[in-house]
């Protein structure tokens, strides 16, 4: 059987990983996945502060 638990708190995560590790008839599948934005909007105004316009991307993809 698998059974898949999300642990939102990483600190009591390693306590509880540790607790299972213990039992005998569990093994463990660490899988940690990185944070991702949950919706497109969370992605506005990631270039806000950098120098970049649409025609330094032209410029550097057609330049190839």
């Amino acid at each position: 059987m698998r059974v898949i638990i999300i642990i939102k708190d990483n600190s009591k995560a390693s306590h509880f990983i540790k607790f299972l590790k213990d039992i005998p008839f569990i093994e463990i599948e660490e899988n940690i996945k990185k944070e991702s934005p949950q919706s497109i909007m969370d992605l506005y105004g990631i270039w806000e502060n950098s120098d970049i316009t649409i025609d330094k991307i032209r410029e550097k993809a057609w330049g190839r």
